[in-house]
C-alpha cells in the first residue's frame, strides 16, 4: 500500500511541479489507440497486442471511409474519423467483452504522462 502511495505523491508532486513550470500536461490512457479501434472491429484480445499493431488496424479500418488516411501516434485528427465513421454501440458491445475478459485481473500501467513547454 506505501509503494502506490508513494507513486500517488509524486505524481501529484510532478503534476504541481508542471503547472508551476508553465508546462503543459496531458494525461493519456496507453490503450487510447485500442479505444478508437473497438468503434470498428474487436481486435483478438486473448493475447498482448503490439501498439504497431493497433495502429495499423486502425488505419486499414479508417482507410475505408478514406483511402489517404495514415495513422500515426499523437494525430489530432483521428477523433473526427472515429466520429464522423465509427459505430458507438459496437465499442460499447466490445468495451463489455474486453471488460468482461479482463475481470479481476491488475492493470495498473493505464497512464502516462505527456507534457511539453509552451
Amino acid at each position: 500500500m506505501l509503494k502506490n502511495g508513494l507513486k500517488i505523491t509524486r505524481f501529484n508532486q510532478s503534476f504541481e511541479l508542471a503547472i508551476k513550470e508553465k508546462i503543459n500536461v496531458d494525461l493519456s490512457n496507453e490503450v487510447f489507440e485500442l479505444w478508437l479501434l473497438i468503434h470498428f472491429i474487436m481486435p483478438e484480445y486473448d493475447r498482448t497486442i503490439p501498439r504497431k499493431e493497433i495502429y495499423s488496424l486502425l488505419e486499414s479500418n479508417i482507410s475505408v471511409f478514406d483511402q489517404d488516411f495514415n495513422y500515426r501516434h499523437g494525430k489530432s485528427d483521428i477523433v473526427n474519423y472515429v466520429y464522423q465513421n465509427a459505430n458507438e454501440k459496437l465499442a460499447i458491445a466490445n468495451a463489455k467483452v474486453l471488460e468482461k475478459f479482463h475481470e479481476g485481473k491488475n492493470l495498473s500501467n493505464l497512464t502516462l504522462l505527456l507534457m511539453s513547454t509552451n
